[in-house]
């Protein structure tokens, strides 16, 4: 969780927002495209019936998020929210994007995406608040030095 924590932090630093959590789904695709944008990659949303509550599917230079349109409105925007995690916290791998979906460092990685999910969604816990201010401040010194 270490390394969760530091990603976390460096997310932070780069868009603010995050810092209070409680984003919306503009926020959210909003957050996707910047961190996919520095990738050299775009990100695109689409919601259609869907096995699963949702996915990321790379096509070529683009990242599709797939939002399965049955489920109710909540859970479409914690799907998104789990899959933009997936994107901002670097899980996606050029070469071997998801490649490994039985293996322990998925299963991690599903841990990191749902907590990330509900640190960002929270209004009352957010990003900043987990990571504790005496941490976070720590970490900012550590970069500057």
């Amino acid at each position: 969780m270490r390394e969760f924590r530091r990603r976390l932090y460096e997310l932070i630093r780069r868009y603010p927002r995050l810092a209070r959590g409680g984003l919306n789904q503009r926020e959210l695709l909003d957050l996707a495209r910047r961190v996919a944008r520095r990738s050299g990659l775009s990100v695109r949303v689409a919601y259609k019936p869907w096995p699963w509550p949702a996915s990321v599917v790379r096509i070529a230079r683009t990242l599709v998020i797939i939002v399965d349109e049955d489920r109710i409105p909540a859970e479409q925007v914690l799907a998104l929210a789990h899959e933009v995690g997936h994107i901002a916290l670097g899980h996606y791998h050029a070469e071997r994007f998801w490649a490994d979906t039985d293996g322990l460092a998925c299963s991690v990685e599903e841990q990191e995406a749902d907590l990330f999910a509900s640190l960002v969604l929270s209004r009352h816990l957010g990003p900043l608040d987990y990571l504790g201010r005496e941490q976070f401040e720590l970490f900012r010194q550590q970069a500057v030095t």
